[in-house]
C-alpha cells in the first residue's frame, strides 16, 4: 500500500492476431486511419502531411524488407517493426485522437485496428498474494493483456544479481518487457493500462485521464499508508503499534468517507465505466474489506461498499483475487488487547433499585430446525454439498444426490425472475443475482441453489435457478429473503425429463436451455 517490496513487464511489442503474411496491410490500414485523423482535424492538417510522410517512407521500405523474408523470420519482423511503427506515432494519435473528439470527428480508422491487436506475454516478478499487484494483473484481464508469474523465491531470489540488475530498487513487484523493465506497481499498472487506449481504461480525454491520476494517487497516499498499518501486524508483517493502529483507524475512516461522498450519486470514480482509478482504490481495499473493515465499520459507508462489491464480482476481478467475502467481526493482530481494555475500563454502573424483572422473549426455533430435530432425513445436506464441492465430475455428484434423496424430507424447485425485462446491463444483472444469495443467509444449513444468469449483453438476459429446500415449501425461503418474492417458483416433479433439467440447471456451464450461461452462483 506504500511504496514497493521490491520487483516485470513486456515492451510495447505488438502482433496482429491474423496470419503474419497480412502485415503490411496492416501498416496500410494503421496509417490511414491516422492520416485520415490528421488529416479531418481543423488545425492539425500539418501534423497529418508530417505524419503521412513518414509512413510512406516506412511502408516503401517495409515491403522491400517483407519481400525477403519468410517464416518465422517474418514473425520477429511484424513484432519488431509494429512496435517502432507505434511508438514513433503514438504521441501524434493521442493529439489528434484528443482534437477529433472535441471537434465532434468520430474515432478514427486507428481505434478500431488496434482492438485487434494484442501485447506479448509479459514477466511479472513478485511473490504471491501481493496485493499491490491485484492492480497490474486486473488492468492485464481488462486490456487482454498476457502477463506470466514466474516462480519468485523472495528471500532469495531478490539477492540475485539477476534480478538486481532488473531495478535499481531492489523491490518487487517488476515488470520485465522486450523494451526493458519497469519497478514500482503504480507505474506498472499505468503501463498496462495504457496500452490499450482503446478500452479507455486510463480515461477516455486527457482531463478523465489527470482525473484517473488523481485517485491513483489518493489511494497511495491517504488510503494505502494507514490501511498497511492496520493489516500488516494481522497478517504477521511488522510488529502490533496500538497508537499507530488508532491513528491508522482514524485515517482509514477519513479516506472512506472521501470515497462516500464522491460515490454516493456515482457509480464508479471516473467516468461511466470501469477505469484504472476503480481498480487501483478497490485493489488496495480487497485485504481490508476480508480482515479489518467489519459490519460494524461499513456501516457509514453503504455507497463505498456498493460499489466495491459491484467491481470485486466483476470476472476480470475475480480471475485475480477470487472471491471476498466481507468480514463480519474484524481480526486483531497479536498483543492487540484493546477491546478487553476498553470492556475493562467501561465505568460500572451505580446499582439500580431492584424492579420486577420482565420475561425475557423466548428464542424462536426456526420451523426447519424444529423439523431436523423431530423427523431427521435420511439425506444429510451437507454431506451433498460436499459431494458437489469436491467432485471432478459433477455428473458423478448428480449419481450421488438421486441415488441419496430424500423425497419426503426435501422438494425440489426451480425459480425464474419476474421482471427480466429490466435486465439492461449483464454486470448489473450478476450483481444482483449475487445480492440475492447474501440475502438469503438465513436458509444456509437448509437450503441449496444454483442461480444462472443467461443471455448476452444487448440481448435479452434471464435470471432464473433451481434449488433445493428442506421441507415441501418455499414460504421458508420467501420469509427468510424478501427478494425472493419477486420471483415465481414452480416446485419439481420428479420424472425423468426433469431429474434431466435439474443436472443441467446445477452442472452446465456454458448453455442452458438453448441460453449461453453468462454468469453462475451455487448456494451452498
Amino acid at each position: 500500500m506504500g511504496g514497493d517490496d521490491g520487483a516485470t513487464a513486456g515492451g510495447r511489442t505488438f502482433q496482429r492476431e491474423q496470419a503474419a503474411e497480412s502485415f503490411p496491410s496492416t501498416l496500410e490500414v494503421l496509417s490511414s486511419g491516422l492520416c485520415e485523423g490528421g488529416a479531418s482535424v481543423r488545425g492539425s492538417q500539418r501534423w497529418g502531411e508530417v505524419l503521412q510522410a513518414q509512413v510512406a517512407r516506412k511502408l516503401q521500405q517495409h515491403r522491400g524488407i517483407w519481400r525477403s523474408l519468410a517464416g518465422a523470420t517474418r514473425a520477429t519482423f511484424v513484432r519488431t517493426e509494429t512496435v517502432r511503427f507505434w511508438t514513433r506515432t503514438e504521441q501524434i494519435v493521442w493529439i489528434l485522437a484528443e482534437s477529433a473528439r472535441a471537434s465532434g470527428i468520430r474515432r478514427t480508422h486507428y481505434f478500431g485496428t488496434f482492438s485487434t491487436i494484442r501485447s506479448l506475454p509479459m514477466k511479472l516478478y513478485t511473490y504471491p498474494a501481493n496485493y499491490r499487484v491485484f492492480k497490474v494483473l486486473v488492468a492485464a484481464e481488462y486490456n487482454g493483456i498476457d502477463i506470466e508469474l514466474p516462480a519468485f523465491d523472495f528471500h532469495k531470489d531478490i539477492k540475485s544479481a539477476s534480478f538486481k540488475a532488473k531495478t535499481p530498487a531492489g523491490k518487487v513487484p517488476v515488470l520485465e518487457t522486450e523494451e526493458g523493465c519497469i519497478f514500482e506497481s503504480g507505474a506498472i499498472a499505468r503501463y498496462v493500462a495504457r496500452l490499450r487506449p482503446d478500452t479507455g481504461l486510463y480515461g477516455k480525454t486527457f482531463f478523465e485521464s489527470g482525473q484517473v491520476d488523481a485517485w491513483i494517487d489518493f489511494s497511495a497516499y491517504e488510503l494505502e499508508v494507514p490501511l498497511e498499518v492496520w493489516v500488516h501486524p494481522i497478517l504477521g508483517v511488522g510488529q502490533f503499534n496500538a497508537a499507530a493502529l488508532t491513528r491508522a483507524k482514524a485515517d482509514v475512516k477519513k479516506a472512506l468517507q472521501t470515497l462516500e461522498n464522491h460515490l454516493h450519486l456515482r457509480t464508479y470514480l471516473v467516468g461511466e465505466q470501469v477505469t484504472l482509478a476503480d481498480i487501483v482504490v478497490a485493489s488496495a481495499l480487497v485485504y481490508p474489506f476480508k480482515f479489518v473493515l467489519d459490519k460494524e465499520f461499513r456501516k457509514p459507508f453503504s455507497a463505498v461498499s456498493r460499489w466495491f462489491s459491484t467491481l470485486v464480482n466483476q470476472p476480470e476481478f475475480q480471475a485475480v483475487v477470487g472471491d471476498v467475502p466481507l468480514i463480519d467481526v474484524a481480526l486483531t493482530a497479536e498483543g492487540d488487547n484493546s477491546a478487553k481494555k476498553e470492556k475493562k475500563e467501561t465505568p460500572k454502573k451505580e446499582k439500580a433499585a431492584p424492579k420486577e424483572e420482565e420475561p425475557k422473549p423466548k428464542k424462536v426455533e426456526h420451523p426447519l430446525a424444529v423439523l431436523n430435530r423431530e423427523k431427521p432425513s435420511s439425506m444429510s445436506l451437507d454431506a451433498w454439498k460436499v459431494q458437489y464441492s469436491n467432485a471432478k465430475n459433477l455428473a458423478d455428484a448428480m449419481t450421488w444426490f438421486w441415488e441419496n434423496l430424500d423425497t419426503e424430507g426435501y422438494s425440489l424447485w426451480f425459480c425464474d425472475y419476474n421482471y427480466n425485462n429490466e435486465n439492461s446491463k449483464m454486470f448489473m444483472t450478476c450483481n444482483a443475482v449475487g445480492g440475492f444469495l447474501q440475502r438469503s443467509e438465513a436458509m444456509r444449513k437448509y437450503a441449496f441453489g444454483v442461480m444462472d444468469v443467461c443471455g448476452v449483453e444487448g440481448s435479452e438476459i434471464i435470471i432464473t435457478g433451481c434449488w433445493l429446500f428442506r421441507g415441501d415449501s418455499e414460504k421458508h425461503m420467501i420469509e427468510a429473503n424478501p427478494d425472493a418474492e419477486y420471483y415465481t417458483w414452480k416446485k419439481a416433479e420428479l420424472n425423468d425429463e426433469t431429474k434431466a433439467r435439474i443436472t443441467a440447471y446445477w452442472c452446465n456451464e456454458d448453455e442452458l436451455e438453448g441460453k449461453p450461461i453468462a454468469d453462475s452462483k451455487v448456494f451452498k
